[in-house]
């Protein structure tokens, strides 16, 4: 009578053993993935912010120069900067939008 019960157990318990095992590795899995998609999240934050603060400071650098009356531009600085300000507006409007579609 014993022999049977252990017989039917045997494979039940190894059968949890594994199922428990496998459950506790991809919960492992689970959370470095997060972790590596909160970390990738705050990456591309700072890239953007990155690329906002070299665009805003070459807008900055365009003026000056433009403005000022010991150096010469010719048209190429002009387009430049209105080509960093566009750039510059198209980052805000697309953090805009995909703020606003993520927004709960």
């Amino acid at each position: 009578m014993i022999e049977t019960w252990l017989i039917a157990a045997i494979p039940s318990i190894i059968c949890g053993g594994v199922l428990w095992y496998l459950k506790r590795y991809f919960d492992k899995r689970d959370k470095r993935e997060e972790a590596a998609e909160k970390t990738r999240v705050q990456n591309n934050v700072l890239l953007l912010k990155g690329v906002s603060a070299s665009l805003a400071l070459s807008e900055a650098t365009a003026c000056a120069i433009e403005r000022s009356d010991i150096v010469k531009c010719n048209g190429e600085m002009a387009e430049a900067k209105r080509y960093a300000v566009t750039v510059k507006h198209e980052i805000k409007d697309f953090m805009y939008c995909q703020g606003s579609e993520h927004v709960v």
